[in-house]
């Protein structure tokens, strides 16, 4: 197994690696939203960044408790209404979702979670252009109350120190797995469970990660995922069970875990009475969720799905109709290039890419028509260079926002352990990459019918409503004794 990058055992090099990310503003919206602050913070930012393993001087945590103080009445004022509701709640069923990306994981945990009588808060950081948008088209009605904060941890650590719930449900997005340490250790008594949706360490590599991106935010990255998997109240991660063997291997014993993958959340539910392809003879195809991006963002070779576009070629040619629908949280690219790959099928009359997302709560309508939901993609495995694990033990979102909306799903049969669950419940086919090309072949013999009445029962056995217990068991741990403001970064004291 590959070494972790030599500064992610090293606690002091850590140390400051988050200190930097801590007191960072990389986009402006601090700045932008508390300018009277923007000197103070940097000044800060880079006194404290560079500081060594040793305690600090007293001037500098003076200077970090001011700052801190500052920042705190800041959030108070932004988010009164927001502070109010959560902490008048009741504090034995509150939960503070946090999150720097929403997704649709996000709003069926929350609706079940209400279902079982808890209130629901969220708070995000805000992508400029994005966030609100996204909010507007579902997100809202699935929480007791939401507040856009600021893409700046010290914001979000001033937010939570003020935040009295249950619980805190940290969604780490790769490369921002510090959220789940900023919120740990500004959670006060409240739990801290956090939840991953890719597994960092068994994605790649971390010298083939380095190569891509600075091999200090490789290094931080590593170090957040052995916070958030050994340090936190919970770690909630949808792989396959074998995933915790490689995790404890890297990292050491492991905190009380919960696997929960995107369960069908039944309410989204939606399976058409009939099928486009009754009425023409033409099956279709569909893609919904994320797609890897031609604009040099992410590197073909360590995202598998690159190989949608040349999937969809030979889908095409052998008659198949197929339809993109993009993730509504990663539709919005101003880069034509992002796009390319996917523009050029256009010249396929039965080719639709939709680059407008579709939330969560309207995707099972919208692709109902069609025939299979889609996790099958060439893969050119002497090229490929994510970790063997990832693609053996991974689990896609999309795999159950397909089964809401009833459609069989083809994947992958190098992705075994999703390959192994289509095939054992009867719920779609497991096809090798080398048979893309005889697609229609395979199909021939494919019970649909069947496939479908699995999938209603697939749907009703593990709905996202009968599982969401697993998150209760964590959200009720009690927290050790809190956290004072003393103890954290923003007066400069090492936690590692």
């Amino acid at each position: 197994m590959t070494a972790a990058p030599p500064a992610a055992d090293n606690p002091a090099a850590i140390e400051s690696l988050y200190r930097h990310a801590f007191f960072a503003d990389p986009f402006g919206q601090a700045a932008k939203r508390a300018p009277a602050l923007e000197a103070r913070r940097s000044a800060l930012a880079k006194r404290v960044a560079a500081l060594s393993d040793a305690p600090p001087p007293a001037d500098a945590r003076s200077e970090g408790r001011a700052f801190y103080r500052s920042v705190a009445r800041w959030m108070r004022d932004a988010a009164r209404p927001f502070l109010a509701s959560v902490n008048k709640a009741p504090t034995e069923k509150t939960v503070v979702f946090v999150a720097s990306w929403l997704t649709g994981k996000i709003q069926r945990q929350a609706l079940a979670l209400r279902e079982k009588g808890w209130r629901c808060y969220l708070v995000v950081q805000a992508h400029d252009g994005v966030t609100a948008e996204i909010l507007n088209r579902g997100f809202r009605g699935a929480f007791d109350g939401v507040f856009a904060a600021p893409r700046t941890f010290f914001a979000i650590f001033a937010l939570v120190r003020q935040l009295r719930p249950t619980a805190f449900h940290v969604h780490c997005a790769t490369w921002s797995q510090a959220l789940g340490r900023v919120v740990d250790e500004g959670k006060r008594r409240a739990a801290c469970v956090c939840e991953v949706e890719d597994i960092f360490t068994v994605y790649a590599a971390p010298a083939v990660m380095a190569e891509v991106w600075p091999a200090t935010a490789v290094a931080l990255e590593w170090a957040m995922e052995r916070y958030i998997c050994t340090r936190v109240d919970g770690f909630v991660h949808q792989f396959a069970p074998a995933v915790a063997e490689e995790l404890a291997e890297r990292h050491g014993p492991l905190t009380p875990t919960a696997i929960l993958p995107n369960y069908p959340f039944l309410r989204f539910t939606h399976i058409a009475a009939e099928r486009s392809s009754r009425r023409d003879g033409v099956q279709r195809l569909v893609w919904a969720g994320n797609v890897w991006r031609a604009d040099g963002s992410s590197a073909a070779d360590l995202v598998p799905s690159a190989g949608l576009p040349a999937a969809l070629e030979s889908f095409l040619e052998q008659g198949f109709g197929c339809e993109i629908h993009v993730d509504p949280a990663k539709s919005f690219a101003p880069d034509a290039r992002a796009w390319a790959p996917y523009r050029a099928l256009e010249r396929f009359p039965r080719f639709l890419f939709a680059q407008q997302g579709v939330p969560a709560e309207e995707l099972s309508r919208r692709i109902s028509h069609c025939d299979f939901g889609l996790l099958l993609m060439r893969l050119d495995l002497t090229r490929l260079r994510v970790r063997p694990e990832k693609l053996r033990l991974q689990v896609a979102n999309k795999l159950f926002a397909y089964f809401e909306a009833g459609l069989p799903v083809l994947v992958n049969a190098e992705f075994a352990y999703m390959a192994d669950l289509v095939t054992r419940h009867g719920v779609g086919l497991a096809v090798a990459s080398d048979d893309i090309d005889r697609l229609a072949i395979l199909l021939a013999d494919f019970n649909h019918d069947q496939a479908v009445e699995n999938i209603r029962r697939f749907n009703h056995d593990h709905a996202m409503e009968h599982r969401i217990g697993r998150l209760l068991a964590l959200y009720r741990r009690e927290a050790a004794a809190g956290h004072n403001q003393e103890d954290c970064v923003c007066c400069a004291t090492p936690r590692m």
